[in-house]
């Protein structure tokens, strides 16, 4: 099985004018940016990253140690084995927890998990929609949590390899309360 190669992960981001993040997917044809970041603390804040929003869903587990996360005008604490779920266009930022951690972060359009029109109406809105919540966050110690984060986990690494989109896409579709 063949590797990507994938640009290092601490560039620039690309914020329009608005400060919506343009989201550079690991292959244009299919809506998926993932990453397995190491030793964070020392890249925190990112060069030229402030808080921002993408109509894209940003999940983040925090493998090692901790960080915070602004979303909108709250602080959420994660510490290890936690993470988070954030909607499309909220505003967000990840932050340094003043320690090293490590992370997989996958980020991904919502209609990789629509199959239909009637898909797309009926059942995403709820979850990801104008009135769904704003972040779903995910606790080491929920037996559900962990399993949305190992999910997490293996995205992340089958991101990494050539040819595994419909692996992606079935475990997208495996995460507890979406379609």
């Amino acid at each position: 099985m063949n590797t990507k190669i994938i640009d290092h992960p601490y560039s620039i981001p690309d914020i329009d004018s608005h400060g919506s993040e343009v989201i550079h997917y690991d292959d244009p044809e299919f809506q998926v940016f993932a990453r397995k970041n190491h030793n964070l603390a020392e890249y925190m804040p990112f060069p030229g990253l402030t808080l921002h929003y993408h109509p894209d869903i940003e999940m983040i587990y925090i493998r090692k140690g901790r960080a915070a996360y602004q979303l909108n005008e709250k602080i959420i604490q994660m510490n290890e084995g936690d993470g988070i779920i954030v909607t499309p266009k909220q505003l967000h930022l990840l932050l340094s927890a003043g320690v090293d951690h490590d992370l997989d972060c996958v980020i991904f359009h919502p209609s990789l998990l629509s199959t239909s029109p009637i898909i797309s109406k009926k059942y995403l809105p709820p979850v990801f929609g104008d009135m769904a919540p704003d972040c779903f966050v995910l606790r080491a110690e929920n037996a559900i949590d962990r399993s949305i984060l190992q999910k997490i986990e293996q995205i992340t690494h089958l991101a990494l390899l050539s040819d595994r989109e419909p692996d992606i896409i079935a475990l997208l579709h495996h995460i507890p309360g979406w379609v």
